[in-house]
């Protein structure tokens, strides 16, 4: 006798109508709460089924984010984003870290760019990226091998004033820190997130 079910395997996606596809535009009214809740909850239910639509969604807020950083965002865009993408710890971070992007990269196929790549840097010691390991200043090695770890509190340290603790590094010269301990703070939260 046959294994039916072996033979009649199920789909167990969930199935979904056919919809037409969604524009940019309205890909960033749901990113900044400008739609009817009918209309966001069809679109989450989507995002869940439909791995392109999520890339794209992933593509386009991350656009939003850089502009935002770059402060290109203006009028009701810019308004909406600060009302209600930037309520979200997490949504708050990845704003926040937009400006460490230009040198850092963080998630999955992240690379070296002008500083090595940051997923997992909270527990990791200093100056242990092995594709970047030419590349640390002497002060940053000299913290590695003195077994010094990215912490919280390391982390803080470091972004608040890069220049105080190695004022030779490539950083402290580029980079003039992160004054507000509550931005640090929602940094420090998505890096958290960031393996």
């Amino acid at each position: 006798m046959k294994d039916f079910a072996a033979s009649h395997p199920i789909d167990t996606r969930m199935a979904m109508p056919p919809t037409p596809p969604m524009s940019d535009d309205h890909l960033i009214r749901y990113l900044l709460g400008a739609l009817p809740a009918d209309e966001v909850e069809r679109l989450d239910e989507r995002t869940m089924v439909d791995d392109e639509l999520a890339a794209r969604l992933r593509l386009v807020e991350d656009d939003l984010v850089d502009s935002y950083a770059a402060g290109t965002l203006t009028g009701e865009q810019l308004q909406r984003f600060e009302a209600f993408y930037l309520v979200s710890p997490g949504r708050r971070g990845k704003a926040a870290f937009a400006k460490c992007g230009i040198c850092h990269q963080v998630g999955p196929g992240a690379k070296t760019l002008v500083g090595p790549a940051l997923n997992g840097i909270v527990g990791r010691k200093a100056a242990s990226v092995a594709d970047y390991a030419s590349m640390y200043s002497a002060g940053m090695k000299k913290l590695g091998a003195d077994g010094w770890v990215w912490t919280e509190e390391n982390i803080d340290k470091w972004i608040a004033d890069p220049k105080a603790m190695i004022p030779d590094s490539p950083m402290a010269l580029a980079f003039p820190g992160v004054p507000d301990a509550g931005e640090r703070a929602d940094i420090i939260a998505y890096l958290k997130t960031q393996k």
